[in-house]
């Protein structure tokens, strides 16, 4: 199994984070790396191994097989069938004639009042800082970039990459990981003469080569060292343009490789990793933003007679509130993350009107909040619930009308 290192770049290319209305967006997949804390040749390397992975999985799916009787087994599983009796016994056929008046429900919801409790929640304002809010505040200018480019000079560092093609001859049958085939070599080592008296090299893979990429005339496309480990990669790099090698041996088979060209490691120039720079730039210079708006937030909130709308204005935070948030089931847009959930149903925020956080909703998101009402868990009316309390009596009612012979203590079945 092997990835190309253009397969790679084109799986990248295609990734959906990095897409900006169909097409790739460079800037957005540098912001992403950042984010993440990953050089570019680190998510190439991630995402090559994601590819080796699937072709792994695709040839393990793609070669299982069956045996005559598992075959015969499954195709009798498959067409198999039964025949099955069953008898229905609809809860309301089965209902009470008797009906459910007044006094029995209101003995009911008297008795079972905890059944019909409403949710505790709280109606809350909130202010909350976005990192995205800050970078777009954030404008670089030409001597910034400049600055950050001399900097991280080696970022921009371009590796030597090489074009090449080669034909793999595989080993016969019988030949163990490790041990040689001269027949295989003998034949490799034909195919490397017919290739050096000047034959067509892309043909000749056509014809010879046991590789996936023998449809494609052996092309390999760029590749770097790193993509070559051993001597494969070593006999690449010490080639010239043109050159075809003498068999080299993995444990596929052996290689036979030529040359076609050669890119030279070089700096990428300024104006071509601009955009790269301008996103670092506005990423770097956000989060510092942020940290020091964290700061500020906390320091007016321990001067204890903070405002939430004097905090929000001063900083430029957004506002927003939640008519009803739920104890354990929280409320849009806030969510209902533990730390948010404790911190609003605290004392100091609950009882003693507080401003509560701030609370990071995730790592370029916090928010601080107020509470504006607070409506505790109580039993709902009994209006509300009245159709919900027959609907059940009737089926205590169908309990004994199914199984005559339950004892009375068990006929709340149903419930």
């Amino acid at each position: 199994f092997r990835v190309s290192h253009a397969a790679v770049l084109a799986a990248v290319r295609e990734d959906p984070r990095f897409q900006t209305d169909g097409k790739f967006d460079r800037t957005k997949a540098v912001m992403y790396l950042q984010s993440n804390g990953l050089t570019e040749r680190e998510f190439q390397e991630q995402t090559r191994q994601e590819l080796l992975t699937d072709q792994l999985q695709q040839g393990i799916g793609g070669s299982y097989f069956l045996t005559k009787a598992e075959q015969q087994r499954l195709f009798n599983l498959e067409n198999e069938e039964r025949e099955v009796q069953y008898l229905q016994l609809p809860a309301d056929k089965f209902a009470g004639n008797e009906p459910i008046d007044d006094a029995a429900v209101q003995a009911y919801y008297e008795k079972n009042g905890d059944r019909f409790m409403s949710t505790e929640y709280v109606s809350l304002d909130f202010a909350e800082l976005r990192l995205e809010q800050l970078a777009s505040q954030v404008i670089p200018t030409d001597s910034d970039l400049r600055q950050l480019y001399d900097e991280n000079r080696a970022q921009y560092v371009r590796d030597e990459s090489r074009h090449a093609r080669h034909i793999v001859i595989g080993f016969g049958e019988g030949i163990e990981e490790g041990q040689d085939d001269p027949a295989a070599l003998k034949k490799a080592e034909s195919v490397a003469a017919e290739a050096r008296a000047g034959k067509d090299f892309a043909e000749l893979a056509r014809l010879h080569s046991t590789d996936p990429t023998a449809n494609q005339g052996g092309d390999l496309g760029f590749v770097q060292k790193q993509d070559f480990a051993g001597p494969i990669g070593d006999t690449l790099f010490s080639m010239k343009v043109g050159d075809v090698s003498a068999p080299v041996k993995s444990q596929f088979g052996y290689h036979i490789l030529k040359l076609e060209e050669i890119q030279a490691q070089e700096v990428r120039p300024f104006e071509e990793v601009r955009a790269e720079l301008d996103a670092q730039y506005r990423t770097m210079k956000s989060a510092d933003l942020f940290g020091e708006r964290e700061e500020q937030i906390n320091t007016m909130l321990s001067k204890g007679n903070a405002d939430l709308d004097t905090i929000a204005q001063e900083l430029g935070l957004a506002r927003g509130s939640v008519p009803q948030f739920l104890r354990g089931g929280g409320g849009d847009p806030l969510g209902s993350g533990p730390e948010l959930q404790q911190r609003v149903f605290g004392d100091s925020v609950l009882n003693q009107g507080k401003i509560g956080g701030p609370v990071a909703l995730g790592e370029d998101r916090l928010v601080i909040f107020k509470v504006r009402e607070h409506h505790k868990a109580a039993v709902k009316p009994l209006a509300d619930v009245r159709d919900e309390i027959v609907e059940l009596l009737r089926n205590l009612q169908a309990g004994p009308n199914v199984y005559p012979g339950v004892p009375p203590e068990f006929t709340n079945w149903r419930d």
